[in-house]
């Protein structure tokens, strides 16, 4: 693993690179990667620099709007902060370009929990197992979000 610094320096070298080469594929290709990894680097529990890793993903955005992967980090980067809605926002944008994700709609799942809205918190996790009727965590939030339902007094037929 690369150290902060490393990154930084590959970073600007591949921006360097690109701005001799912007219509090269293979250096834009290789910057995105870079900020891919950059940015998961200062997602870690370790070094937790969400603002920079925020950073990394919009610049790839700049690159590549059409970047499904690089949308749903920013969604996680801002569900970490507690940032519910921008969070939703960004798991959208992903699910615009990508929309059969399993792991965005459970993403989105998660915000709609957290925001105490359960039968939307419900209705994505339901989409996430359409996709994948295995994914463990889905099944988890599904029954969990049926669990607070039911707490709240809704009925069966409200969410079955």
């Amino acid at each position: 693993m690369l150290s902060q610094e490393k990154y930084e320096q590959a970073i600007e070298k591949f921006k360097q690179i690109l701005k001799k080469n912007a219509k090269d594929p293979k250096v834009r290709k290789h910057l995105i990667n870079c900020l891919f990894k950059y940015g998961l680097y200062l997602d870690d529990d370790f070094a937790t620099d969400y603002e920079k890793a925020a950073q990394c993903y919009a610049e790839i955005i700049d690159l590549d709007e059409k970047n499904s992967k690089a949308w749903y980090n920013l969604g996680i980067i801002h569900f970490k902060q507690k940032n519910f809605d921008k969070a939703i926002e960004y798991y959208k944008k992903s699910l615009e370009i990508k929309p059969n994700n399993k792991y965005v709609f459970y993403n989105l799942g998660l915000a709609y929990e957290a925001k105490e809205d359960y039968k939307l918190s419900l209705s994505y996790y339901k989409k996430s197992l359409e996709i994948d009727p295995f994914f463990d965590y889905a099944k988890k939030g599904k029954q969990d979000a049926e669990n607070f339902l039911k707490a709240l007094g809704t009925t069966d037929s409200d969410f079955s």
